[in-house]
């Protein structure tokens, strides 16, 4: 369980980074949409 939290991290991590480095705004809301998604589920 411990080891899919922190991969679980690093992936967000990584999208994170997606959203603030993101040359591509509907990447980016995309993204946002993805996470918004996994926080009300």
């Amino acid at each position: 369980i411990v080891c899919k939290l922190k991969q679980l991290n690093t992936i967000y991590k990584v999208l994170w980074g997606g959203i603030l480095l993101a040359p591509n705004q509907i990447f980016s809301e995309q993204v946002l949409t993805i996470n918004n998604t996994l926080l009300e589920s």
